[in-house]
């Protein structure tokens, strides 16, 4: 029965993951890691309250694995290292990831396949890092015309928004690991609630319905004394939602018959290829 390793990063959800999905598609057994990276929870960068969001949402993310029958492995360590012992412990002959296209992530994943059978997915954007380029080969260094192109691939659609089993295979009893550990949010840090499903419930309120924030967006956004935004970025960040999902929501406004809400919608829709943009700026850095 061949056995695939699940690597969590930046996906920390069971809707919409390619890694998960692929990983299911291909083997029978799936064993779901997490690993404490040193090198990034020590990071000048890394803040107490992203840090408590985090591990709110790995808590999240073993809760419903729990419910479906599977667990969350937590390690710590290198992850390179903590990965060829959980390949030697569990016979897994892949590991499934989504593809991180920052420079460390990718340094790191590029270590990791010259010794492990890593296989990289898309999932952190809609589109891969190297999807959206001049037609010369070259990445677009400037946003409107790279939106102009993104806005030429064909728009996700809900019927490609994957849906997980309602059971995952089991771990077995002598696969250890760590409990996530629990980092108290700083004050004011409960404004936002970790995982996936605050995650979903917040995207349904905001782009769901005939009079869903979304179609105010435009005009509400930059107001200090409304609620105008769609307070998603953190679950963006962490892949408590995915991207795609996001996307889909957005164009079920701007497509939908309710005009007056179509240039709100096509406002945040600018935002998320804006965060495409960037993330693909930062992954040729």
């Amino acid at each position: 029965m061949p056995t695939a390793i699940w690597w969590v990063r930046r996906d920390q959800r069971l809707n919409d993951n390619d890694a998960l999905r692929t990983a299911l598609e291909t083997c029978d057994a799936v064993v779901p890691v997490f690993i404490l990276d040193p090198a990034l929870l020590t990071a000048s960068d890394v803040s107490p309250r992203r840090v408590a969001f985090m591990l709110g949402g790995l808590a999240a993310l073993d809760a419903d694995l729990r419910t479906r029958g599977s667990r969350l492995v937590v390690r710590r360590g290198a992850p390179g290292d903590e990965l060829a012992r959980l390949v030697a412990e569990t016979g897994a002959v892949a590991i499934y990831a989504e593809a991180d296209p920052w420079p460390y992530g990718r340094r790191r994943d590029a270590a990791v396949a010259a010794t492990l059978p890593l296989h990289l997915t898309t999932g952190i954007t809609v589109w891969p890092a190297d999807t959206v380029m001049k037609a010369d080969g070259t990445p677009y260094t400037v946003f409107t015309p790279y939106s102009r192109a993104w806005r030429t691939l064909p728009p996700p659609t809900p019927a490609e928004l994957w849906s997980p089993p309602d059971r995952l295979p089991a771990l077995p009893d002598n696969l250890l690991g760590l409990s996530v550990p629990v980092e108290p949010a700083p004050p004011g840090g409960a404004l936002f609630v970790p995982g996936e499903a605050e995650a979903l419930r917040r995207l349904a309120a905001f782009a769901g319905g005939s009079d869903a924030p979304i179609g105010r967006y435009d005009a509400e956004r930059n107001r200090m004394d409304l609620d105008g935004t769609s307070q998603l970025s953190p679950y963006l960040r962490f892949g408590m939602i995915s991207a795609r999902r996001a996307a889909v929501a957005a164009r079920s406004v701007i497509d939908g018959p309710g005009p007056g809400a179509r240039k709100g919608a096509e406002t945040w829709y600018s935002e998320l290829i804006w965060r495409e943009f960037y993330i693909d700026r930062k992954s040729v850095v």
